[in-house]
């Protein structure tokens, strides 16, 4: 429920943060927040923050305390680490509200990067423990008190010492770093976007644009919650970019809110959100009420259709902005080849790649909708036969228990094969899996996530089909 309540709050509070911008003009490119490398000043710290299958972890910090101290001077016990909220405009956690505290692994003097020594030094380092279960290990601040996922802050004390740092200098991410950021205007709406483009041998050299939809949580107004909190930056790892002769772009884009807004409104004008299985439970039991409604106020029926004879609530309200804002970055990067776009995304982002696929049937070369939350009867035979066209591989496991499989891609994909589809895969797993070898259970098994996180083994390129992986797949396919 905590879950559910910090998503919705995450919502509730950036629909308000939303700019009015001019469409189709790009604002200026943002500063980076994650460095490759970071050396912090007196009196600071730096957070090294890396991207695991089960989200972001902070796992250290390196300190610079202003003064030379010898190594005996440091023990673990004395030291006390806070997290805090704070403004990613300040990055000074002396001000805001105290989360909790965070457990200590180690603590040792070192370089000014992180590395032990055992000569006197003015920079000490602390290490987290990390992990899918360990509490405060996620450094963005998702929930209902920060509307743009800013970093946590951390409060550092060691009272023997003397010591209070609470300002942080950045944060050290090596594969966050080499993307670039941008946020573009357009249809009312400004959109983040982070972009990466392989180093070219050839100048004239051509390479294929993947894009990829963050889920529900990774909205916002920090580029870098899409980035790190499900693992990513692995789009640009040597394993994935491997599959692509060339290498391949990546096109990260945020949505100011959730993807499953839709162009749809109720009566006090908030836009329906997609995807609820509203032929499902909420017809049983909220279908009267909502007829009644529907009959004697202005309000549209998620249940029924529009005057077109449309389902209600089915296109989302950031369509059109997410198209220019691809179509920008193609125009401004020559090397993107036009017959090569494809398109993927997780959860929420699944649900906007068959939105996308069903506005722009003829722009996409290929498509990877995972554990993706379009409801299927919503769609109806005549765009079955649009996705049919789009070569497609849909992954999902059965242990989802949001994105209830037989409600969403089970259906979808029976009837695109149907439909005479040329060319669709379907990766159904039993369960998700750690697949690191870092997190097992009790009995050393690997560790079992959560149902929904299907994203886990696309990011790791885990999908085959007739000895092929996903991204191999993917680099053959064009229009």
């Amino acid at each position: 429920m905590a879950g559910f309540l910090d998503t919705v709050g995450n919502f509730l509070n950036t629909v308000s943060s939303i700019a009015d911008a001019v469409s189709g003009k790009p604002i200026p490119e943002k500063k980076l927040e994650f460095a490759k490398a970071l050396i912090p000043k007196p009196n600071e710290f730096v957070l090294y923050v890396g991207a695991y299958d089960w989200g972001a972890g902070a796992y250290a910090a390196v300190v610079n305390t202003g003064r030379m101290l010898d190594s005996s001077l440091i023990k673990k016990e004395d030291f006390q680490v806070s997290v805090v909220t704070i403004s990613s405009s300040s990055l000074n956690s002396a001000i805001g509200i105290t989360k909790g505290e965070r457990q200590i692994d180690d603590v040792y003097s070192s370089d000014s990067y992180g590395n032990k020594t055992d000569s006197p030094t003015p920079f000490i380092t602390l290490r987290f423990p990390v992990g899918p279960e360990v509490e405060y290990s996620d450094p963005f601040c998702r929930n209902i008190l920060n509307a743009v996922n800013d970093l946590f802050g951390l409060r550092i004390q060691n009272e023997r010492l003397n010591l209070n740092i609470t300002k942080m200098a950045g944060a050290v991410n090596p594969l966050a770093s080499e993307f670039n950021f941008n946020t573009l205007a357009s249809a009312g709406i400004s959109m983040n976007y982070a972009y990466w483009t392989p180093a070219l041998n050839q100048e004239n050299a051509k390479i294929p644009l993947v894009i990829w939809l963050h889920g529900v949580t990774e909205g916002g107004g920090n580029p870098f919650v899409p980035l790190m909190g499900i693992k990513s930056v692995n789009l640009i790892s040597n394993e994935i970019q491997k599959c692509f002769p060339n290498g391949a772009g990546i096109l990260v884009p945020q949505c100011p809110t959730t993807w499953l807004e839709t162009t749809s409104v109720d009566p006090m004008g908030f836009r329906i959100w997609e995807p609820i299985d509203i032929q499902g439970t909420i017809k049983k039991y909220a279908g009267p009420m909502l007829d009644l409604l529907t009959k004697y106020t202005s309000m549209q029926n998620p249940i029924g259709t529009d005057a077109d004879g449309k389902p209600i609530g089915v296109t989302s309200y950031y369509t059109q902005a997410l198209k220019a804002l691809i179509d920008y970055h193609i125009a401004t990067n020559p090397n993107i080849d036009k017959n090569r776009i494809y398109i993927g995304g997780c959860s929420a982002g699944g649900y906007m790649t068959i939105n996308m696929l069903l506005n722009y049937p003829e722009f996409f070369a290929a498509a990877f909708p995972t554990c993706e939350v379009y409801v299927d009867n919503k769609i109806s035979d005549n765009q079955i036969k649009l996705l049919a066209q789009t070569p497609m591989w849909f992954i999902h496991s059965r242990a989802d228990k949001i994105a209830k499989p037989q409600v969403y891609d089970e259906p979808t994909v029976a009837r695109i094969m149907a439909a005479g589809a040329r060319d669709i895969h379907f990766t159904m797993y039993n369960d998700v899996r750690d697949l690191s070898g870092l997190y097992t259970d009790a009995n050393g098994n690997p560790l079992i996530y959560d149902g929904h996180c299907s994203w886990i083994y696309v990011l790791n390129n885990d999908p085959t089909d007739n000895g092929i992986s996903l991204f191999e797949w993917l680099s053959r396919q064009s229009l």
